[in-house]
């Protein structure tokens, strides 16, 4: 199991039953992500996000693309061939 940048989060990589590799995360809201150590000034980046901020994106028929550095050649999954799914599970 790797485990992601923020506490909470974890990042799963397994093979699955047809022979490839599987990817799954858990990224809670309300927990403060490290997304830069601050660099020359010292001050590290955080950003959280608050409950169903990504549920426009989730329920839009919008492609989202899973991607190696944010690099379009270097695609992992994308949501309109099936390969990345997601669920907010977030309950209030």
């Amino acid at each position: 199991m790797l485990f992601g940048g923020l506490e909470g989060s974890t990042l799963e990589l397994r093979a699955s039953r047809k022979g490839g590799r599987r990817i799954r995360g858990r990224f809670p809201y309300r927990s403060k992500a490290t997304l830069s150590d601050g660099g020359k000034t010292g001050r590290p980046r955080k950003e959280q996000f608050a409950p169903g901020a990504f549920s426009y994106s989730l329920e839009s028929p919008a492609e989202i693309h899973l991607l190696v550095g944010h690099s379009f050649d270097r695609p992992l999954a994308s949501k309109n061939n099936g390969t990345l799914t997601f669920s907010d599970t977030l309950v209030d």
